[in-house]
């Protein structure tokens, strides 16, 4: 469903401007249009319009040859001065694995600038095409401008699936583009499947992650949906030869509302949480800086590195890129060290696929446990103390 102005109708007398809470209308030349990145579909216009000129209106791809026409999986491949995120060989070695059961080809999608054959050698390996723009433009991220040249992209090429990370970036721009293409978009997927009748099954985590639910995408093209990181393996045997395609981007999507003065990389940890064996953990019963101190010290005797709950890094303890959960990253570490965490499911669900995982908190009843291999009930500031001595005695007692 979606909401237009019918032009003919419409007298600009501003009426609907004026009620509407989002700022989404503005009239020129005595006509209303629907910004409809703003709109939040309240449709408060649609009864306040006198003239009946702003109307619902069902958006479904009924033409089957129309929805037909859309082939391929893409990814979008994410990149940061030449690097590509992670998520990206996660989504692609998925990508070929659903393009096993569709018969359909992989293609990835680059948007940046300076790319090299070095940069674009390790896609060449998943993808059997690559589209890439490389602009000094698209230098710095701008929502606005990576929207629409993604949404040209596919509306050029018509992929019958588009899949992203759930990044920051990832988050912040699919969305429009969904908007622009007038189709679904599932966030923070868990799973992806081809079910009998060819559609991608999308499955999320849903009511606070009580429930999974399952979502099909069956009369608009393409298909998408973003995925955090951990959530597929990398499949390191496939080896394609992928081909790179230029694409040509009409000059006028390069134009911004917004102007980058300078760009200063955010305060965000120097590490992947991801890549490690041996993850330590802290939690809200961490309390301060100091609690997460020793956690620190933990993880360099064990050879981790330090993660923590939502409310440790809304609390400014930890880098929200080391947050672990629905909201922040799902990792498989063989060692998941969870210190003063209680366990919410939003939690639990980043997590619960960690090969060993140990317990400290305080609350016998503490939902973490439910999970844990080992729970230890124990003040957090009397056993880590106590542990980190323990490890550096045995450390020192083997040299």
């Amino acid at each position: 469903m979606s909401i237009r102005v019918i032009e003919e109708k419409c007298v600009g007398c501003g009426l609907c401007s004026r009620e509407c809470p989002q700022s989404a209308i503005t009239v020129s030349n005595k006509k209303a249009s629907i910004d409809k990145y703003k709109c939040v579909f309240c449709k408060l216009c649609v009864s306040t319009c006198r003239f009946n000129a702003i109307e619902v209106f069902s958006q479904r791809q009924e033409n089957t040859e129309a929805i037909s026409e859309h082939k391929g999986i893409a990814v979008y491949a994410e990149s940061l001065s030449g690097k590509f995120n992670p998520v990206v060989f996660e989504l692609l070695s998925k990508a070929n694995e659903l393009a096993k059961t569709t018969g359909e080809k992989v293609k990835a999608i680059v948007l940046g600038s300076g790319f090299d054959e070095k940069d674009l050698s390790l896609l060449k390996k998943y993808a059997d095409t690559i589209y890439l723009v490389d602009n000094p433009f698209l230098k710095y991220y701008r929502d606005d401008v990576y929207s629409a040249i993604m949404a040209y992209i596919l509306k050029t090429y018509k992929p019958s699936v588009v899949l992203s990370g759930s990044t920051i970036r990832g988050r912040s721009f699919m969305p429009r583009v969904a908007i622009e293409l007038e189709t679904g978009l599932t966030a923070d997927c868990i799973s992806l499947e081809i079910n009998e009748k060819g559609n991608l099954v999308q499955t999320r985590p849903a009511f606070g992650g009580d429930l999974m639910a399952s979502i099909l995408c069956e009369h608009t093209r393409p298909q998408m949906a973003t995925v955090r990181q951990g959530v597929f393996p990398v499949d390191d045997s496939i080896n394609k030869n992928g081909v790179i395609e230029k694409v040509d981007v009409p000059s006028e999507l390069f134009k911004s509302e917004m102007e980058v003065l300078e760009f200063h990389p955010c305060f965000c940890s120097d590490v992947n949480i991801a890549d490690y064996d041996i993850v330590v953990a802290g939690g809200r019963g961490l309390k301060n800086e100091k609690g997460f101190a020793l956690l620190k010290q933990l993880a360099e005797l064990l050879g981790g590195c330090v993660a923590g709950s939502r409310p440790a890094c809304d609390g400014g303890f930890i880098p929200h890129s080391a947050q672990i959960g629905q909201t922040g990253m799902t990792i498989k570490p063989k060692l998941y060290f969870a210190v003063g965490i209680s366990g919410a499911v939003q939690h639990i669900s980043g997590v619960e696929e960690a090969e060993l995982i140990i317990a400290v908190n305080t609350d016998p009843n503490a939902p973490i446990f439910d999970i844990a291999d080992y729970a230890i009930i124990a003040d957090a500031f009397e056993f880590l103390p106590a542990l980190i001595e323990k490890i550096k005695d045995k450390k020192f007692a083997k040299k």
